[in-house]
């Protein structure tokens, strides 16, 4: 054992001496973060470690510990301390006695210790070899605390330096390499910039371009390209990189400048796709590989494995893959795990490891990947610049696990470690890799979705991508992908949402994607299939079979590009599979459909069970074998297919979105099976099971899972079982259906779709005598979008008496969403094409879904308040017959296997039930037809505005006779004698009856029901009761109007006899002259002609309780909301009316054509202006079945107006009586077979 000391003898001060001097520390130097500082020693450790060496040389046996010692209190002497020298002498003791140490012990490399004076020339030498070694340090242990020391000594010996120094330049060019390494440590931009001003400074200083310079300047240049994405910086990184190769002498080692010049090339690759560029990348860097490169090898085995890998994703080669991970592998090995390359060493393989699994699919190699990735993870520091990267790669890695095995946890983490890099990449700097990291995150994000269902997750998703592709320059390598992956995530959401703009977007971002894609090579494999898949959409929605036609082509050709043994060809069969049973489903060519069969079995064949697309590809092949069966009755297939399916519904988890459609599609087969095969009936109770399944799965579409508890609920009628509780189920599925967080045009087309169900379910609740539910299914399955518009204009002064918060915020959602709701869909037909416009609409849509999640979330929040449980919730029968306070209520069922009067009477406490044998869907149905018919014949029923008074049209009276007296006989006379109002006292008044149909009922004039020949001359409805309609029953429960006498507020009189573009009505003048006249001192006010602006109207309906039209109208039965008045340069659409406060209205009179026009493909839904005025606050209203004629209107008013406003008082509680006594005086002038005359006008609300 050497003894290792250090003599003190020489020393002019004691060591106390030493100790005392007045040292200048400032940490700063040392770094500025917690964790550098914590793990250097404060200065009295130093002056104890220091103290230790001079009196206890011996017990300093370990050389680094002692030279750290003098270098740590170097570094906080002030410049022309004399005790530097005595530091330097005691430095010198300690190198000769380790001079005598066995070769093993001496340590690789002596640092320099040096002193800070400006004056020598030695020392600045000294200072900077401090820094060199110090970065050297670094590079061995990746403490930053080394790098941190190594800036400040270089710093300091460049600021001493002179510009004439000729090693100005190497002090220069290292202080600039040094930032470069702490720039890419803690990814501060500011470290970069000055890096490369230090660099441009030291070669702009070296006349003989000095190559070591120029090479290190091109790399800076380089990452500073990836940083900001200037393509000239990168074009001077490789004009620098090139100029030093060509520059080197002969016998100078050209390694670390080749391999710098390669990453550039690879670089140019990713940026631009140019492969020559990145062939001779690989070229360069394999022709390293013939020397001995010693410490550098490792870097250059995982350059080149990079290159390779980047080669392989752009040819799918697989020998070429698989030599990248061989390369990675050796760097790996090659490497320490404190070298701070290791990680990213490891983080390369994983890469490499993660895309020989997409093409092969192997377990294996995506397991290897994510440890790899997890183990670079461990290395890193939270801080470290390369955390964003390893965390996308490693986020990547999950993902396709999750593509592969399903795991939720794993999309979970990928997405959570996703969101964690984005969080350390700012948008301002690190572009190129936030723009990766985005459409990372959407494609898991998407993936998420497609198993969970989860709106807000293909929202983000959408928004990510966005971002990524409008981040990406013209002509990058990854813009085709993303483009593609925005594509994706519209079509995905397209499938839950069945938005058309989602699958016009998915069309156009695929077609973008494919064009960028000119060299018809295997990275167009996956475009292709994507885009035939979009194309498949367009066909099934529009049936256009040119569209089909070009899937077909795209999705063969996309197989045709999959090299032999990729693991994507099982997608890409299924993906075929289903545009040939597309169009084998429109043109019955055999064909197509054994193909589509064929397809399925190879994409099975090659699929394992645990791979999550398995169950679908059985799904489609039960399908497939379905349609089959339907042309060969060949029973093979539909056993195959039940079978194939019950293996596709176990594969799938009970979460999956999908679940619940694989359910249906087994039951379907099972009752095509028991529906076929003799001796099958015992398959009934398992179908049943099934389609209460696939009702009760906690996600999927609505749509599916409703038309499943719509079939459970048909089933188990057939298999008597009572059908009551699957009706239930599909009852509580019909708010997702016609949702809030879509626009009402879309809410309408959805519920479109429920057909007859409503009627359906209310007709089995009668069959079982449970009247009360029949009538609260009808109440709940009528006007669905008009009573979700009444909801968010509920008072919240309940609430607020309890919680003002949340009544507050409650009415803050309401209102956004009413405007959301009601905001013009003709504005998104037509679609920009650019990403500005998209994302514009794209967040207003999804504001819109968010909206309608919150008030979903609030509203269940409430009715967990004490005494609220029932909030918003559908009225109980209990509550619905007290709308019945002025006279009985009828509401109508009419369904095709009975058809029924539910009859709601005053004082009772009971629903009654009258059937209707007589009357049947049929009878109504053609009733319908016949009066639509006799109308269109007569001129009436389709002008689309009021008639002025022409040509006189064929008389009606022999069309509609018929209609009405099919309407006394088999619907009003039983319900009439059911309530004993046949045979009334004459001297009693005649009560008020108000009726609500369903079905093609809900069309035709109950009000006018009658015998209309000599020999039955009492036998008109008008003789017994006075008629009114509503749309809901719920709406008519208030105990008064919305104003009484003492709160009326004036009649606004609106008229326009003269309108451009239409017809003129000069009978309008004489209508507001009846108003003015009958109003005597109440206040009226009049626009007439020019003065009738839409601006004018809105601003004075907020201060009227009454109001009369008499214009032109329109119904839009497209866009409800839509329908409008006319007037003066401009309408007054009903969406713009909705909007307005509810306070003060009373009374609307709509003298106007259409205005109680219903849609006959949503006869539930009351789809008119009047009801729409009803919604808007008006709790009672006048309007027209169909045209009427401009000279009947005034006499209508006179007696109207002259009831309502009798004595001098506004009393819209007449309205009713008004009009019938008004319409009774038209009959008595133009003639009781005049129906076209005085048949339109109708009574509607209270």
């Amino acid at each position: 054992m050497h003894e290792n000391t250090i003599e003190t003898h020489g020393f002019d001060h004691e060591p106390h001496e030493i100790l005392n001097l007045d040292i200048d520390y400032e940490p700063g130097d040392e770094g500025s973060d917690e964790d550098i500082r914590d793990e250097e020693p404060s200065y009295e450790e130093i002056k104890s470690s220091l103290v230790r060496m001079l009196q206890c040389p011996d017990e300093f046996q370990d050389f680094d510990e002692a030279y750290l010692t003098l270098a740590r209190v170097l570094s906080i002497t002030p410049e022309g301390d004399f005790s530097v020298s005595l530091i330097y002498e005691m430095y010198d003791n300690l190198c000769k006695k380790h001079a005598s140490q066995p070769q093993e012990t001496v340590p690789q490399a002596s640092p320099p210790l040096v002193v800070q004076s400006g004056d020598n020339d030695q020392n600045l030498d000294r200072l900077h070899e401090l820094g060199t070694f110090f970065r050297d340090q670094y590079y061995r242990e990746d403490q930053l605390s080394h790098l941190q020391k190594s800036i400040a000594c270089m710093k300091k010996a460049v600021g001493l330096s002179n510009d004439s120094d000729p090693d100005l330049p190497q002090r220069l060019a290292d202080l600039g390499n040094s930032l470069f390494h702490r720039f890419e440590r803690l990814d501060d931009s500011k470290d970069l910039e000055d890096a490369l001003e230090y660099q441009r400074r030291a070669v702009s200083l070296t006349f003989d371009m000095q190559p070591q310079l120029l090479s290190d300047l091109g790399y800076s240049l380089m990452r500073r390209f990836q940083l900001l994405g200037h393509v000239d910086d990168l074009e001077d990184a490789i004009s620098c990189q090139e100029k030093a190769i060509l520059n080197a002498a002969r016998d100078v080692d050209t390694t670390p400048w080749v391999a710098a010049l390669g990453d550039s090339l690879v670089c140019r690759f990713e940026h631009t796709s140019d492969l020559a560029s990145l062939d001779r990348a690989i070229e360069l860097v394999e022709g390293l590989l013939q020397f001995d490169l010693g410490d550098r090898q490792s870097t250059i085995y995982n350059n080149l494995g990079s290159a390779l890998q980047k080669r392989f994703m752009h040819t799918k080669d697989l020998e070429g893959i698989t030599r990248a991970i061989e390369c990675q592998k050796a760097a790996v090995s090659l490497t320490s795990d404190r070298h701070y390359n290791k990680l990213m060493f490891l983080n390369n393989l994983g890469d490499s490891l993660q895309l020989r699994f997409e093409y092969l699919g192997e377990s294996n190699d995506i397991d290897l990947a994510i440890s790899h990735q997890e183990q670079a993870l461990h290395l890193l520091s939270s801080r470290h610049a390369l955390r964003p990267s390893i965390l996308d790669s490693l986020g990547n890695s999950l993902r396709w696990r999750f593509e592969s095995a399903g795991k939720l946890d794993d999309i979970n983490r990928a997405i959570a470690y996703l969101l964690d890099a984005l969080e350390l990449t700012p948008a301002d700097h690190a572009l190129s890799l936030r723009l990766r990291l985005l459409d990372s995150l959407g494609n898991a994000l998407r993936q998420r979705f497609e198993t969970q269902g989860e709106l807000s997750d293909i929202d983000k998703a959408i928004t990510a991508h966005h971002e990524a592709v409008s981040g990406s320059t013209q002509g990058h390598m990854n813009q085709a992908d993303r483009l593609n992956h925005l594509g994706n995530t519209y079509m995905t959401r397209y499938e839950r949402l069945d938005e058309i703009p989602d699958l016009d977007n998915a069309i156009k971002y695929h077609r973008a994607a494919v064009s960028l894609n000119t060299q018809g090579d295997t990275k167009a494999v996956s475009l292709l299939a994507d885009l035939g898949g979009t194309l498949l959409a367009r066909f099934q929605n529009s049936g256009d079979l040119s569209h089909l036609d070009e899937a077909i082509i795209c999705q063969r050709k996309s197989i045709a590009l999959s090299p032999i043994g990729a693991s994507a060809i099982p997608a890409l069969l299924g993906n075929l599979s289903s545009s040939l049973q597309s169009r084998y489903r429109h043109t019955n060519r055999v064909n197509d459909i054994n193909e589509c069969i064929s397809c399925l079995e190879k994409a099975i064949d090659l699929t394992q069970d645990r791979h999550p697309d398995k169950p679908l590809w059985l799904n489609n092949l039960c399908s497939s074998l379905q349609l089959r069966f339907k042309h060969t009755r060949n029973i093979d297939d539909i056993n195959k297919a039940i079978e194939f399916q019950t293996k596709a519904v176990h594969l799938t988890p009970d979460y999956h979105v999908y679940r619940a459609e694989f359910l249906v599609t087994l039951a379907r087969c099972m009752v095509i099976r028991a529906s076929t095969v003799s001796g099958q009936l015992a398959d009934l109770d398992a179908i049943v099971d099934t389609y209460r399944q696939a009702a009760s799965a906690t996600s999927g579409k609505p749509s599916t899972r409703f038309q499943a508890a719509y079939k459970w609920a048909k089933v188990a009628k057939i298999n008597i079982i009572s059908p009551l509780e699957a009706y239930k189920a599909a009852f509580e599925i019909i708010p997702q259906i016609a949702w809030l967080g879509v626009s009402i045009n879309r809410r309408y087309q959805e519920i479109s779709s429920i057909g007859g169900f409503v009627t359906d379910a209310v007709a089995n609740a009668i069959s079982e005598h449970e009247y009360n539910l029949a009538l609260e299914w009808l109440e709940e399955g009528r006007s669905i979008v008009w009573r979700q518009m009444l909801q968010l204009r509920t008072p919240m002064d309940e609430l607020r008496s309890v919680n003002p918060s949340m009544a507050d915020r409650l009415e803050e959602i309401a209102r956004a969403l009413d405007q959301a709701g009601t905001s013009s869909s003709k504005s998104k037909k037509s679609i920009a094409t650019i990403l500005e416009t998209d994302m514009s609409l794209e967040h207003a849509a999804q504001t819109h879904r968010q909206l309608a999640k919150d008030w979903s979330s609030l509203v269940d929040q409430v009715r967990q308040l004490s005494g609220f449980s029932d909030f918003l919730r559908p009225k109980k029968a209990s509550e619905l017959i007290k709308a019945a306070r002025d006279g009985p209520i009828v509401a109508i069922n009419v369904q095709k296997e009975r058809c029924d009067a539910l009859v709601l009477s005053p004082g009772a406490t009971q629903v009654s039930c009258v059937p209707l044998r007589g009357l049947t869907f049929e009878k109504a149905a053609d009733a319908q037809k016949h009066l639509i018919r006799s109308l269109r014949l007569a001129g009436v029923r389709f002008r689309t505005e009021r008639r002025p008074e022409r040509k006189p049209a064929p008389p009606l009276e022999n069309q509609l006779e018929d209609v009405l007296e099919f309407l006394w006989n088999d619907v009003v006379q039983p319900i009439l004698d059911y309530l004993g109002f046949i045979h009334r006292s004459a001297e009693v008044e005649i009560p008020h009856l108000t009726w609500c149909a369903t079905g093609p009922l809900a069309f035709l004039p109950l009000h006018a029901a009658g015998c209309y020949g000599q020999l039955q001359a009492h036998a008109r409805i008008f003789n017994y009761v006075v008629s009114s309609y509503t749309p809901t029953i719920g709406g008519l429960i208030q105990t008064s109007p919305a104003t009484t006498i003492n709160d009326f507020s004036g009649i606004l009189a609106i008229g326009q006899a003269s309108t451009p573009g239409q017809s003129s009505l000069p009978g309008t003048v004489k209508e507001l002259d009846c108003i003015i006249r009958h109003a005597g001192q109440l206040p009226v006010t009049l626009l007439i002609d020019q003065a009738a602006t839409t601006d004018a109207v809105i601003n004075a309906i907020n201060s009227h309780s009454w109001v009369h039209f008499a214009c032109h109208a329109s119904q839009d039965t497209s866009d409800p909301t839509a329908s409008a008045f006319f007037l003066h340069k401009g309408t007054l659409d009903l969406a713009t009316i909705t909007k307005q406060p509810l306070r003060r209205k009373a009374f609307a009179f709509l003298s106007a054509c259409q205005t109680a026009t219903g849609d006959d493909n949503l006869p539930e839904e009351a789809i008119h202006l009047a009801a729409g005025m009803i919604m808007a606050g008006y709790p009672t209203v006048i309007a027209t079945m169909w045209s009427i004629k401009d000279n009947d209107a005034p006499l209508i008013a006179e007696y109207t107006y002259s009831e309502m406003l009798s004595g001098g008082k506004a009393d819209s509680k007449k309205a009713s009586r008004a009009l019938h006594h008004a319409v009774s005086n038209l009959r008595d002038k133009v003639g009781e077979k005049a129906f076209e005359s005085w048949v339109p006008y109708i009574h509607i609300g209270i």
